[in-house]
């Protein structure tokens, strides 16, 4: 029995995105954004001297997966050579070259359809490791420079770029949602006419967020805020798990509102007074 076969047929821009590539500008699909809210993969995390960072060659492949093969490029806008000289280094003390680079890479990011969504600028500066060889050191200095000013550029793009490593090397997801994923405005919940065998997941939204703790750069720890009171935000849609969560919370609060309302008792004055005396308030 032969199988049928198939080939490829390209389909026209949804509506909102024709909308948005007439005003000349792109927009990025849903799958695109559900990819860019996930935590960085802790297997292309790299470390050197008691720093984390996402390797070049893995952020090059993060961004082609994500945006596709020549839907963004980068560019070095500067290239300046901050000094050169020779210093005794290394066991035999001998003269060898050490070169320093300043640089500024720009990342253009375009969506599935070429039309242009972002850019991201940064800047770095770097010298090479003592090198005999005066060529070597420059080369070296160039391509490091050049590599992390790009990196520094794609934590824009936030947690699956390594925006969270600078919050003392946290592979964890930093931002953890975006308004983007709500229903309602780039898209709307639709119910399927077959039951699924799995319930879908819950939107995160800032009433399910648990803030991680954070890393100053000098290695402390600040005190943790006391935790607000969370309120529904409006225009974001909750599951009925959450829902149900923020009503038991407001009947607590109404409950203690009408106990505060209530009279206090002469036995519960007199004790409240003994109390007060014992600690050395007067009335």
């Amino acid at each position: 029995m032969n199988e049928p076969q198939y080939t490829r047929e390209y389909i026209s821009p949804p509506a909102a995105m024709r909308y948005a590539h007439a005003l000349g500008r792109g927009m990025l699909v849903l799958e695109q954004i559900d990819e860019l809210v996930k935590a960085i993969n802790p297997a292309y995390v790299d470390r050197k001297q008691k720093l984390t960072y996402l390797s070049q060659h893995q952020a090059r492949a993060e961004m082609n997966r994500i945006f596709g093969y020549g839907n963004w490029d980068s560019n070095v806008d500067e290239m300046t050579l901050m000094y050169e000289e020779q210093r005794a280094s290394g066991n035999d003390n001998k003269l060898r070259w050490v070169v320093g680079y300043r640089a500024k890479v720009t990342v253009n990011i375009r969506d599935l359809w070429g039309m242009p969504v972002a850019t991201f600028s940064e800047h770095h500066a770097e010298e090479n490791a003592p090198q005999p060889n005066r060529g070597e050191a420059h080369a070296l200095a160039l391509t490091s420079v050049e590599s992390y000013a790009l990196r520094r550029a794609l934590i824009g793009l936030g947690d699956r770029f390594g925006l969270g490593l600078y919050n003392g090397g946290s592979t964890s997801a930093h931002g953890q949602y975006t308004i983007q994923q709500a229903g309602g405005l780039l898209f709307q919940w639709k119910l399927l006419e077959a039951p699924q065998p799995q319930a879908p997941v819950a939107m995160i939204t800032h009433e399910t967020i648990q803030a991680e703790p954070v890393i100053s750069d000098d290695g402390s720890r600040p005190e943790e805020p006391a935790q607000q009171q969370q309120q529904q935000q409006p225009g974001i849609q909750q599951s009925p798990q959450m829902q149900q969560f923020h009503q038991v919370q407001q009947q607590l609060q109404q409950d203690r509102e009408q106990a505060r309302q209530q009279p206090m008792s002469p036995e519960m004055q007199a004790r409240l007074q003994q109390g007060l005396k014992q600690d050395g308030v007067q009335g």
